[in-house]
């Protein structure tokens, strides 16, 4: 706490003060990328028009 600068600056209380939390994902089981061939465009219709389907049925 006095001049070696391993107080409230440097210590975990100082990294704390200027960090934040970022949450990393990885998609494992289906992606989520348009299939080989499929343009962009196509395939967020087609996930548009499935999600909007499962809404109608009410499904999760």
């Amino acid at each position: 706490m006095k001049d070696s600068g391993l107080g409230r600056r440097h210590g975990s209380e100082g990294i704390l003060k200027y960090t934040e939390a970022q949450t990393v994902a990885q998609q494992r089981l289906v992606p989520l990328a348009p299939s080989f061939g499929m343009d962009d465009e196509r395939h967020a219709a087609l996930m548009s028009a499935g999600l909007k389907a499962m809404k109608a049925f009410r499904l999760r």
